[in-house]
């Protein structure tokens, strides 16, 4: 069985023959190839033409990644894919034009890996593409991939959720050190408590990761439009903290909150987190194949209700090749849960001047979820 069998699977389904993909998530997707973050780096490189594209011939099971020749060691370290075809798009001794260099090349690859027939491709793919694809086979018939897409995407095989455990480790180790830095961390200033996290988790990574994230805290905390920091306010004595950090992993994301209070014990706070608390073990509960979103939703907006309060925002979002993906915990989202769903949940609360919000990662089981991450909710600080 193929590492990317489910995308064969959904592709036949809807009566596809060939897709063309060439976004950094669904190349990823198909082929475990990680493109640089670097947009400048891209441009660079490839004159912002496709960094990777994949093209897979569903009839006859068969693969290939298309790429530039100054990215084929990223390939052979990433991509689980065999076929691994280059262009060179630029050279010392010799102007090229990168389009028709990519476009050449492209033909001779589809020719090889493609077929006639129903292709799924993205909205968004190069027009420079769908032209060459015509050329190659002009009784093509062109079809959106993105209702493909989704439905693939939403449940990871093994080796993404392998990828995604690590990230969960690197994010972990975020979390650990803004506990410790709850005891002794009034004084200092955002930045400098945010210069000691991101160092542990290059310490834990042993590189340099990509991350998106902030730490808030006193009363920025109650303002939940993100990102709000971190920025060179001191941390004074008994105030809240939230820090909502996210790591990239070899194309796939971890994304986690945690609050906590900086020294001293707030029984207004402990009150407060009881509520987010006992939404995140609700939704816990409900988090099962069956289950839709809007259901999982209903279940943890019980721990709010039950105390007087309106769930402020969203409980959770899925993940994986996307930071936040499709479905949402909320109430219009009747998106059937399966297992093999990845999940970031983050019940919040902004009350009392201060906000509380906290996240874990989990993925849909046989029977229920499992946590990724192994960090202490912030109160166990307090």
């Amino acid at each position: 069985m193929k590492k990317n069998q489910r995308l064969y699977d959904v592709l036949s389904k809807y009566g596809c023959d060939t897709a063309v993909l060439s976004l950094p998530e669904n190349v990823l997707h198909a082929s475990g190839m990680v493109n640089l973050p670097n947009t400048y780096a891209v441009g660079f490189f490839n004159w912002s033409l496709p960094l990777a594209t994949v093209i897979i011939n569903v009839k006859e099971q068969k693969e290939a990644l298309y790429i530039p020749d100054s990215v084929l060691q990223n390939a052979k370290k990433y991509s689980f894919f065999e076929n691994i075809i280059t262009y060179c798009p630029y050279k010392l001794e010799k102007m090229l034009n990168p389009a028709e260099e990519y476009v050449k090349g492209f033909k001779e690859v589809f020719k090889e890996y493609g077929c006639e027939g129903k292709t799924a491709v993205e909205p968004s793919l190069p027009h420079i593409i769908r032209e060459a694809i015509g050329s190659v086979y002009p009784k093509t018939a062109f079809t959106d991939a993105s209702k493909e897409l989704f439905e693939s995407k939403m449940v990871k095989a093994p080796w993404e959720i392998e990828r995604m455990k690590k990230a969960a480790v690197i994010c972990d180790s975020a979390f650990l050190k803004l506990n410790e830095l709850s005891h002794d961390g009034a004084g200092k200033s955002e930045l400098a408590l945010w210069r000691e996290i991101f160092g542990a988790m290059v310490d834990t990574a042993g590189k340099n990761v990509h991350i998106s994230g902030e730490l808030v805290t006193g009363e920025r905390s109650f303002n939940s439009s993100y990102p709000g920091g971190p920025i060179d306010r001191i941390v004074n004595l008994g105030d809240v903290g939230i820090m909502d950090m996210s790591v990239r992993y070899m194309g796939y994301w971890c994304d986690c909150c945690n609050v906590v209070s900086f020294g001293k014990r707030n029984d207004v706070q402990l009150r407060l987190f009881n509520t987010i608390y006992n939404a995140y073990e609700y939704m816990k509960r409900a988090l099962k194949p069956g289950a839709t979103a809007s259901e999982v939703y209903a279940a943890s907006e019980k721990a709010y209700t039950e105390n007087g309060y309106e769930c402020p925002h969203y409980i959770g979002h899925a993940i994986g090749t996307g930071l936040n993906d499709m479905p949402k915990i909320i109430p219009c989202d009747d998106t059937v849960i399966e297992e093999g769903m990845t999940f970031s949940m983050e019940p919040g609360i902004y009350k009392e001047n201060m906000g509380l919000r906290i996240e874990k990662m989990l993925l849909v089981t046989k029977d229920g979820c499992e946590e990724f991450n192994k960090f202490n909710w912030g109160v166990y600080e307090w």
